[in-house]
């Protein structure tokens, strides 16, 4: 959320200060971190005009109040994913009823005033509150005033406000200054930690240059291609790419030959890289299933890695 926004929830959300112990935050989203949703961004712990994490990452931007948790795709939210209270209180202001899409440069600015989108702020006492910013339109469940406990549903994840992909940007405050969770130990266990650091997340074929905002819109998973002319192409994002970091692409044909293949080295910290791999005419393949794999690996060893199996229609 760029520092406009957080200036308007200052003044809308303005609350009493009292002395009170920090609030200990649970998770806020039904999901499970690293297998099914991410941490996509931090906030920014840089007070100049660039931006890192508090890891020293650049898993942010500058300005960033909030820790934004993702899922894979668009896709993903029609199940109806819950936003959960991450601690005791009393809901103090929400909003609901704005449109879920993805922002363009034609909508930026309108969308700017709204940048948070569908909302709801919590109120825990001492001058501690939590936001929940981009809800899906119509489905907060709380009401101004309500009462709720850990744990608690307060709506489903969206794609409202000015936002990019499906996630849910959580703040925490502290008499209406940020507070990032991730560096003062507010967080119940240590799972977002633990999750912290790169993944291979989208892998999948595409027929012409995949386009990031498509890729996120679920709209590259094919499981069948015809052979009608095109391009083949194998596409990977990796979130956190970082200096320091390989990444290896290989596709192989029905008979376990390698048809296609690069090494890659990261040379530039980016929050979603995309690269892809491929021929130029799919008319000439074989029919038949083929394999693509995509294996990140860092400088201390770790590593990531998912496949993807597309047939060709004879």
């Amino acid at each position: 959320m760029r520092p406009v926004i957080s200036l308007l929830f200052a003044v809308l959300f303005a609350l009493p200060a009292a002395a009170q112990e920090a609030p200990t935050l649970a998770f806020p989203l039904a999901c499970s971190l690293g297998e099914t949703c991410w941490v996509y961004q931090y906030p920014d712990t840089d007070p100049g005009p660039g931006w890192r994490d508090y890891r020293g990452g650049k898993m942010s931007y500058d300005g960033h109040d909030g820790t934004d948790i993702g899922v894979e795709d668009i896709d993903d939210i029609e199940t109806g994913i819950p936003v959960l209270a991450a601690a005791d209180g009393t809901v103090f202001r929400l909003r609901d009823g704005v449109p879920d899409r993805i922002v363009t440069d034609e909508t930026r600015e309108a969308t700017s005033r709204i940048g948070c989108g569908n909302a709801v702020l919590l109120e825990h006492g001492g001058g501690w509150t939590t936001i929940y910013c981009h809800l899906k339109r119509g489905s907060v469940m709380v009401a101004e005033g309500d009462s709720v406990r850990t744990g608690d549903p307060l709506g489903f994840l969206g794609l409202s406000g000015l936002t990019e992909f499906p996630h849910l940007e959580f703040q925490v405050r502290k008499d209406n200054q940020v507070v990032d969770p991730n560096a003062t130990g507010l967080w119940a266990t240590d799972e977002i930690a633990r999750a912290y650091g790169p993944v291979v997340l989208h892998v999948g074929f595409a027929k012409q240059a995949p386009e990031k905002t498509r890729i996120i819109a679920g709209d590259y998973e094919p499981a069948e291609l015809t052979r009608d002319g095109g391009n083949f192409l194998f596409y990977v994002t990796v979130l956190g790419a970082a200096p320091g970091q390989t990444l290896s692409l290989a596709i192989t044909g029905p008979d376990g030959r390698r048809l296609a293949g690069d090494e890659i080295s990261v040379d530039r910290a980016q929050i979603l890289r995309t690269n892809w791999i491929g021929l130029r005419d799919i008319s000439g393949l074989d029919p038949g299933t083929y394999r693509a794999t995509a294996v990140l690996t860092e400088g201390d060893g770790g590593e990531s890695s998912r496949t993807a199996d597309v047939t060709l229609l004879p």
